[in-house]
């Protein structure tokens, strides 16, 4: 099945791995051409993050949509929500950072400033315990935890997005892209910018000259393309290239001559290394989600679709 069965109005697809550091965030995009097949290009650097929803507009064949992918949690766990009396994750996105909600972008410092108003703990590493975190939160750990966030055969449950430490975390990235790109974008560009799967199913949303904001989980992607792990070694991910061009064939996707070149050198560190090379693991995992025959299938659950979100391509 070919994406305009599913989608006939998508024109641009882009992944991006996102980071608080401005040197780790990196887009990989992908745009229809006027014969309908696909063409993506080389993961390029996200230089000013709150612009970026223009700047897809702007590349976006018209009068076609857009999706864009992030690699962070766009939803709360369940639990906290109902602690915070949050009905609606949309609508709560939207007061973040202000009035009663001032410090939510600020993780708390110590344990005493730990509150369902500031979540996001700890600031810094120290002698912080994941106990403090629930304490202040009055949950327990296992309620920190999305629906889809939860380890399934062999995919490992995934990080508890208000804890800040270790090499898995993904608060601070969420805190980052929340604040200073789906905020804004949602503020200054709805109804044109929607978010899957708040805002309704994807084949409604994707409507001309609209754009869509989805949740994507590259670790899942790697599974589904069969890309061999151990990104942080520029040796280990030369070793998928074949892997990753044969994937390509089978999405019908051509590659630029800069990508084609980065995907054979393995993503050298000066072009983004780790980073950009999941960018088009994202990109792909993305592209192949939505050639799926049937259609992706939507949640029902009235929690997904309005408190937790849902990772696109993730069985349902």
């Amino acid at each position: 099945m070919n994406i305009a069965a599913n989608y006939p109005h998508l024109a641009l697809v882009a992944a991006a791995d996102w980071s608080c550091n401005p040197k780790k965030r990196w887009l990989a995009l992908a745009t229809r051409q006027e014969d309908g097949k696909w063409q993506a290009a080389a993961p390029v650097q996200v230089t000013e993050p709150r612009s970026l929803l223009a700047d897809l507009a702007s590349l976006t064949p018209q009068p076609g949509a857009w999706l864009l992918g992030f690699d962070f949690p766009i939803g709360i766990p369940a639990r906290y929500a109902e602690r915070a009396g949050v009905c609606s994750f949309l609508e709560w996105l939207l007061h973040l950072g202000q009035g009663v909600w001032s410090d939510f972008f600020q993780p708390a410092r110590h344990p005493g400033e730990v509150s369902l108003r500031r979540p996001f703990y700890p600031a810094r590493h120290g002698a912080s315990q994941r106990s403090h975190l629930t304490s202040g939160l009055g949950l327990a750990w296992e309620d920190l935890y999305r629906q889809c966030d939860l380890g399934k055969g062999k995919r490992p449950t995934a990080a508890a997005l208000f804890w800040t430490l270790g090499a898995r975390q993904v608060g601070k990235a969420a805190m980052h892209g929340w604040q200073h790109v789906i905020q804004p974008g949602l503020r200054c560009q709805a109804p044109a910018v929607t978010l899957w799967p708040f805002s309704g199913a994807l084949h409604n949303l994707l409507q001309p000259a609209t754009g869509v904001i989805a949740e994507i989980y590259p670790a899942e992607y790697y599974r589904m393309l069969g890309v061999a792990a151990g990104k942080r070694k520029i040796e280990r991910r030369r070793l998928n290239a074949a892997r990753l061009f044969s994937y390509a064939q089978k999405l019908e996707l051509a590659l630029d001559a800069s990508l084609g070149d980065q995907i054979e050198r393995g993503f050298p560190d000066h072009q983004g290394g780790d980073d950009a090379f999941d960018a088009i693991i994202g990109l792909f995992g993305m592209l192949a989600a939505l050639r799926q025959e049937p259609a992706l299938p939507e949640p029902e659950d009235k929690l997904i679709r309005e408190i937790e979100g849902w990772i696109l391509g993730q069985e349902i």
